[in-house]
């Protein structure tokens, strides 16, 4: 007799399977389970006098729970912990999910927003990578290219909103103040995307309240400037003039401000004499 091929869902795009039958039943069951913990959320808060959603009539009151429980049970499941699917535990704790779901969504909403700051960091720091590689063996058409590559990168990363956790915030200003130093070096053989870039990163730093960064950005157009103007490259000292100009006009931090403001000046002086 010959043997019968088993058919197998092929991987998607991904390399991930795609959902079967089985999962999506499984899903609908944790579903169901933080739909049930969102009711007797609201059975314990009738219970004790404390209502939810006070000035809704009841019905809408369950509804909302319901959903609310549904929603923060597939997040406790499916995102904050790797959980068994074939174990009765798995559905209680998502009963338990939809009790207390207030706590489990705002830390999957926090998970969240973490893991997407990790993701734009870990961009920044692969075109800094990139550019600092280019820098050293491509030509300026390369290195104009990896330049426009790796900023906006950079200035996704410095206007993130509601950034919270510490260890995120250095994160970005680390990945951020490598960014600035492959800038500078790419600005010896591109001079004027690199001084575009660095100006665009020191606004976003200012718009951020990122002040560190900001201020590297006016240091390192102030070298630039100034090694332009004693090097007899009218052309590299004027553009970083403007970049620092542009800066000493724009954004909310009036130190960064200021900085841009002296360091103009500094280079004007030097391109005079």
């Amino acid at each position: 007799m010959g043997s019968t091929a088993t058919v197998r869902p092929q991987p998607d795009a991904a390399g991930q399977d795609p959902i079967d039958k089985n999962q999506i039943k499984q899903a609908l069951a944790v579903l169901g389970a933080g739909a049930l913990g969102g009711l007797l959320f609201w059975v314990l808060n009738k219970w004790s006098g404390t209502p939810s959603f006070v000035g809704w009539p009841w019905y809408g009151q369950i509804l909302a729970l319901v959903f609310l429980g549904g929603m923060a049970a597939l997040f406790g499941v499916y995102l904050l912990t790797a959980s068994n699917m074939n174990v009765m535990k798995t559905y209680v704790f998502a009963i338990v999910c939809g009790i207390v779901w207030q706590p489990i969504i705002n830390t999957a909403i926090k998970s969240y927003g973490n893991a997407n700051i990790t993701r734009q960091v870990a961009t920044v720091s692969n075109q800094t990578e990139q550019l600092k590689n280019t820098t050293d063996h491509g030509n300026s058409a390369e290195i104009q290219s990896a330049v426009k590559a790796t900023v906006p990168a950079v200035t996704q990363a410095l206007t993130l909103s509601d950034v919270q956790d510490v260890d995120k915030k250095q994160a970005i200003v680390e990945s951020s103040d490598k960014a600035l130093t492959a800038l500078q070096a790419a600005a010896v053989k591109a001079p004027d995307s690199s001084i575009q870039g660095i100006r665009e990163v020191g606004i976003a730093a200012s718009q951020g309240n990122h002040a560190d960064v900001g201020l590297h950005a006016v240091n390192s157009l102030r070298e630039i400037g100034i090694a332009g103007a004693i090097s007899n490259r009218p052309e590299v000292a004027k553009a970083s003039i403007e970049s620092l100009r542009a800066l000493s006009m724009s954004g909310k931090d009036q130190a960064l401000k200021n900085a841009a403001a002296t360091s103009l000046k500094e280079i004007e002086s030097r391109a005079k004499m």
